[in-house]
């Protein structure tokens, strides 16, 4: 859809035209083989990470495919932090993601928590007004 040079230029609704998959439980985790998962496994879970993007296969940036995490995000780019408590963005493009992720129930109590950089799904997004 896009040439290699223009996918840092994609513009929020070109991302969002893309329909890009959404992050689900069975995408990152999945109970031993003999164990009973918690009740809340993996509808809470999924709930929770339908706000982010499936990830991709080396933990890339979906919009310019700068990696994320690891030795190759280290030297080139990577997740950068920014001031919320595990929320940051892509390096090179600065598409948003967060790092720190605390699942919590309807009551507020943590059911898990995950280290994991996920970038946010596009239709999650709103474009800000610069006259704002």
């Amino acid at each position: 859809m896009f040439a290699d040079t223009e996918k840092k230029e994609r513009t929020l609704a070109q991302m969002q035209e893309l329909n890009l998959p959404r992050m689900q439980a069975a995408d990152i985790a999945s109970p031993k083989e003999g164990v009973e998962p918690p009740a809340w496994y993996p509808t809470k879970l999924d709930e929770y990470l339908s706000h982010f993007l499936k990830p991709q296969p080396k933990f890339e940036c979906v919009r310019c495919e700068t990696p994320q995490t690891g030795f190759m995000g280290a030297m080139f780019g990577g997740f950068t932090w920014g001031l919320a408590h595990g929320e940051g963005f892509c390096e090179t493009c600065r598409w948003p993601g967060r790092a720190y992720h605390f699942v919590k129930d309807e009551n507020g109590d943590e059911l898990c928590r995950l280290n994991v950089v996920l970038q946010y799904h596009p239709d999650e997004l709103s474009q800000r007004d610069k006259a704002a």
